[in-house]
């Protein structure tokens, strides 16, 4: 557990093991209902533990069931900056694509 010294901005990965590391990605889905969107956010990772946070978010994602008027975009990866809005974030699209890869490779040897 991380001992409280005031103030503090940093987010922290979301798996137990890296929950002292600070997270460099957010792990995120757009949603919309009516004429609001934003992020929904299913993690924060950084590049240890990242496809973990991912495969995670994949689950919970998949038992979203919205509502009338809602929707659930695709999961993305951002880079995550604690000082900027969820609709300033980057996408990064090369480490979305590693960390697919790196699960596929996972279910294909389980296969």
């Amino acid at each position: 557990m991380r001992e409280y010294n005031g103030i503090d901005t940093t987010i922290y990965c979301s798996h137990p093991k890296f929950a002292s590391e600070p997270a460099t990605y957010k792990i995120a889905a757009e949603w919309t209902g009516g004429d609001h969107s934003e992020l929904k956010t299913y993690g924060f990772a950084n590049d240890a533990c990242v496809v973990e946070v991912y495969r995670s978010a994949q689950v919970r994602a998949g038992r979203f069931r919205p509502c009338e008027g809602e929707t659930l975009g695709e999961l993305r990866i951002f880079r995550l900056n604690p000082i900027q809005h969820d609709y300033e974030l980057k996408r990064v699209a090369d480490v979305e694509e590693r960390v697919k890869a790196a699960i596929a490779g996972t279910t294909k040897s389980k296969s």
